[in-house]
């Protein structure tokens, strides 16, 4: 039996252009979703997002709700990323097997964290740590066997060896290490996480000098990452600029600013920043209403 479409080939396009677009300088938009819900992931494909994050550490989302929003991902022909809790080989295996093209890692704080998640990424044949099996949904529940694809084992480990992880920089200990980890040449694309950041420092979001410090911070780790030749993931949040900026495309300005090459918006976000803008034009449009007699 001859199969009519192969997953693994499309995931593997996709993060083919997905990088394609990072070093041609196209900054690929992603969306992170945090409302267990695959329903704003199948709206981002209409607006060009290239890529996607199931977000596990700030969510509910247990193994289930993933494989919704995985497939959801995959419908919009995103590369999806999952953002698992801690960095656990349990996490990491669930993650990949359920489908993801890859892993956000977060509190990547030394060498060692950052090569063992990689070694739990790949399969014990090929030198790491995770066991193989072909009932998967990566595997398609093992129906690769009987579609003329006897090497299913070759073709998993192949596509096992492409996929992302994306560490995440937030911590102190992260920033002293930084350096050190870039060298890790698996690794193409680091995050910096604002609020972990600003929290690790004792900035709180109440403090006037909050943005520009954290602003200040992030540029400095972002230099980091581009002069070793990696690119920067970072969410489109204004907060962080908007006493430098003013008024205008805070957003862009914030790109342009610290150099962010894969930018993401956040689902929930997005839904609190629209309504405060309706609110805010309904509240407008009132105040410069003609009163009625």
């Amino acid at each position: 039996m001859q199969e009519n479409f192969s997953m693994t080939g499309e995931k593997t396009r996709l993060i083919g252009e997905l990088m394609a677009a990072l070093k041609a300088g196209r900054r690929p938009l992603g969306m992170s979703t945090a409302m267990n819900s695959p329903i704003p992931l199948e709206i981002a494909s209409r607006f060009g997002y290239q890529w996607s994050i199931v977000d596990q550490e700030h969510t509910l989302l247990g193994s289930d709700r993933m494989v919704d929003l995985i497939r959801a991902s995959e419908w919009a022909r995103c590369v999806t990323i999952v953002k698992i809790n801690a960095p656990d080989p349990v996490m990491v295996r669930d993650a990949l097997d359920a489908g993801a093209c890859g892993i956000q890692m977060p509190g990547t704080n030394n060498v060692k964290l950052l090569k063992e998640a990689l070694n739990s990424m790949k399969y014990e044949l090929r030198g790491g740590t995770r066991g193989i099996c072909p009932v998967q949904r990566s595997m398609f529940y093992h129906t690769n066997k009987y579609s003329g694809h006897s090497d299913w084992e070759e073709v998993e480990m192949n596509f096992a060896d492409q996929a992302i992880l994306m560490p995440t920089v937030e911590t102190p200990e992260g920033m002293r290490n930084l350096e050190e980890m870039l060298k890790i040449d698996e690794c193409p694309i680091w995050h910096i996480g604002p609020m972990d950041l600003a929290s690790s420092l004792g900035l709180r979001h109440e403090d006037p000098a909050m943005a520009d410090v954290l602003l200040r911070t992030v540029r400095q780790l972002a230099a980091k990452i581009h002069k070793a030749g990696k690119f920067v993931c970072y969410p489109l949040i204004p907060a962080p600029v908007a006493a430098q900026t003013g008024k205008g495309d805070v957003l862009g300005q914030m790109i342009n600013g610290i150099g962010v090459d894969m930018p993401y918006t956040v689902d929930s976000s997005c839904m609190g920043y629209g309504m405060a803008a309706m609110v805010a034009s309904r509240d407008a449009s009132i105040a410069d209403r003609e009163p009625t007699s």
